[in-house]
């Protein structure tokens, strides 16, 4: 094969790669956040904050896990709303009641940074 053909085959083939089929990696996380193992549930929620603005399809999952019974699980909710960033914005909401409202200090303070990243400040 000539260099060039090489060049742009290894290519498309790295960019293949990295890209991945992202929607079955969310569906994937999705389905682990209903599990009853809060181990499997935190590294779903990791999961999909580590996918930045590409896991926006699961910001209403990820909301309604601001729920969780595991203090744990909503500090590293409201971690991935603010990595997934202004496409979170439906999240806010439920941000904001999780900073005014939930028992755990830890889930206000993660709460309200997030809801500074969503808005870009």
């Amino acid at each position: 094969m000539r260099p060039r053909v090489f060049a742009l085959v290894l290519f498309v083939m790295v960019v293949a790669g990295c890209s991945g089929d992202k929607s079955a990696q969310i569906e994937k996380h999705l389905s682990d956040l209903q599990s009853d193992d809060a181990v499997t549930r935190r590294e779903a929620v990791i999961a999909l904050g580590d996918m930045g603005a590409d896991a926006a399809p699961a910001v209403l999952a990820l909301s309604r896990m601001l729920n969780d019974k595991n203090d744990d699980i909503r500090v590293a909710v409201c971690q991935a709303l603010g990595k997934i960033g202004p496409d979170a914005g439906p999240a806010l909401k439920a941000l904001e009641k999780a900073q005014k409202g939930d028992p755990d200090d830890s889930v206000k303070a993660a709460a309200a940074e997030a809801i500074q990243k969503i808005k870009g400040k």
